[in-house]
């Protein structure tokens, strides 16, 4: 009818040059979806393909197989310039167009970045890159283009869609690379080739083109159900018997409660970055259980927060992680900015138990002046003095007053001149230093048994934070030797004994092992003392005073052994 040669049968075919021209005149007007779908469309290599995957040719490209090309005699023969026109009109209409940087790198996606394409040659790959890199940044909505295509090179030179694959150093630094490493079962994603560093676009270029087609670059918070939040049981009392219109909505970060039972400082930086986020999405702070609309939903603290609300995990200056509770925001850190007025702080209570013990602080601090004393430190210290028996606290105050009441003496001779010439006389007269060897008793075995007792009475009386005690004070020796052990007097307990025992010994204080030789008011009754003694401890009189003797279990039956078999001097 039109007076060509043209045949329709899926794949439209144009006998004669000009044809699509007066195919053109014919169909002004009358193009719709179906042609579009027709292969009507003469490519520069002889096939025909649809509009919408035909491009018209260019100054310097006729061919390209990626971008395939209309012959350009469809639109340019004919009788005069208003036929050429309409065949590039009915063209256009059934979606032929121009190449865009749009569609090139489209082709070029679907040509090398498929998972079935053969990966290309690095310098391919760099050309590609740098085009990628240049339309996201000029179209920011073209990101979404690159969503299933592998287009990264990961550190074990898989390549990889977005999705899966990480920044950090050395081109972010973000800390995921700490959160996989000790979180291996959750390691979907992988780095980034290094590769990237030295190749010829600028790091900022390649971090932001990355950052924007989806590479992650915090931690991912996942949605999930109510049924393992702390508050479950409150949750799942919400009213309505069917689930008619149910929401059972919950947050948390896979394998991260793990990961917090040994903090590091890269790790709580990547919480306290990604938590910062949550401003752009509070809903994750929340989890929220509903059974019917009818009776609306109940909400309480997500997983996410109750975890991080709970574990030590916020570092300090001082190198330790403290919970969120007692964390002083002063002694964050350098790179964990600070907002009290951020919504998550407050969810995880941040501060808050530091504050209330500043604020008891200042109350006790204000009481013990009222009080009478210095300071809240002072106060403390009566009440630990208070917490003493009664009679530590008599005895405490009478050696208190007697030490305020004794006054060094300070003699002063009634005639100085006089006092001199006598001092002086007698210096004159006195006896010249001579030495005399002279025989003496000597005690047989002593020495020997004494090296035996040290080491015997140091394991009875030491404890476990390696303090020895003294057994009549009941206290620490007072100090240590130059080898760092504490210094104690070994003092023979019944010298009426035959044999030297080294069990025979007591571990005592310079103090008390004077008072125990010299000034011992029980002295001559220490055998019969103990030999009446079932167990506890041993009273003595010591300069005058009462006192008594502590014994370990197992000193006091090896003393109990040896005076059983070993009979006194007669």
């Amino acid at each position: 009818r039109l007076g060509v040669d043209v045949r329709v049968d899926g794949s439209l075919i144009f006998e004669t040059e000009g044809a699509a021209m007066t195919f053109a005149q014919a169909w002004d007007g009358l193009v719709d979806d179906r042609l579009k779908l027709l292969k009507i469309v003469r490519i520069s290599d002889g096939s025909y393909a649809i509009g919408k995957k035909s491009f018209f040719p260019s100054e310097l490209v006729n061919e390209d197989e990626a971008l395939p090309r209309v012959l350009e005699a469809v639109y340019t023969s004919g009788k005069n310039k208003t036929q050429q026109a309409e065949a590039k009109k009915l063209l256009e209409a059934i979606g032929v167009s121009v190449v865009g940087e749009t569609e090139q790198v489209q082709a070029i996606l679907d040509q090398r970045y498929t998972y079935e394409a053969e990966v290309p040659d690095d310098k391919i790959y760099l050309n590609d890159l740098k085009r990628f890199c240049l339309l996201v940044e000029k179209y920011p909505k073209e990101a979404g283009r690159f969503k299933d295509y592998y287009v990264f090179r990961q550190a074990n030179d898989n390549w990889s869609k977005p999705e899966n694959v990480y920044l950090d150093n050395p081109f972010l630094d973000t800390g995921l690379t700490a959160y996989f490493e000790a979180n291996p079962k959750e390691a979907q994603q992988g780095s980034l080739s290094e590769s990237y560093i030295i190749c010829e676009i600028s790091i900022d270029k390649f971090v932001n083109f990355a950052e924007a087609v989806g590479v992650q670059k915090e931690l991912q918070i996942v949605q999930t159900t109510c049924f393992d939040n702390p508050e479950w049981a409150y949750l799942r009392d919400v009213g309505g018997v069917r689930d008619t219109t149910p929401i059972n909505r919950d947050y948390f970060v896979p394998g991260l409660k793990e990961i917090l039972s040994n903090p590091t400082v890269p790790i709580s930086s990547l919480i306290w970055r990604t938590m910062r986020l949550t401003r752009r999405n509070l809903m994750v702070l929340q989890a929220t259980f509903q059974r019917t609309e009818t009776h609306g939903p109940r909400r309480a603290l997500s997983q996410l927060v109750h975890l991080l609300k709970d574990c030590a995990w916020v570092p300090q200056e001082n190198g330790e992680f403290v919970r969120p509770s007692d964390a002083d925001s002063t002694l964050l850190p350098d790179g964990f900015p600070f907002d009290q007025g951020e919504t998550w702080l407050a969810k995880i209570k941040f501060g808050e138990g530091l504050k209330q013990r500043l604020e008891t602080a200042e109350i006790t601090g204000r009481l013990a002046k009222e009080l009478g004393f210095e300071d809240d430190e002072v106060l403390d210290q009566a009440k630990k003095f208070a917490s003493l028996p009664r009679a530590e606290r008599d005895r405490f105050w009478v050696e208190f007053e007697r030490r305020q009441n004794a006054i060094f003496p300070d003699s002063e001779p009634r005639n100085p001149d006089r006092r001199g010439e006598l001092v002086g006389e007698q210096a004159e007269n006195a006896p010249q230093r001579l030495v005399e060897k002279r025989a003496r008793s000597v005690s047989i075995g002593r020495e020997v048994v004494k090296a035996e007792t040290e080491q015997y009475l140091r394991q009875l009386y030491t404890d476990g934070d390696g303090y020895l005690f003294c057994q009549v004070c009941k206290e620490p020796m007072p100090f240590k030797l130059d080898n760092g052990t504490f210094y104690f007097e070994k003092v023979e307990f019944i010298p009426e004994l035959k044999g030297r025992h080294y069990q025979n010994y007591l571990a005592l204080c310079p103090n008390h092992a004077a008072m125990y030789m010299v000034a011992n008011g029980s002295k001559g009754l220490i055998l019969e003392i103990f030999n009446e003694l079932e167990d506890g401890d041993l009273e003595v009189i010591l300069a005058q005073e009462n006192m008594t003797i502590r014994f370990t279990k197992t000193h006091f039956a090896d003393l109990k052994k040896i005076v059983e078999i070993d009979s006194p001097i007669q």
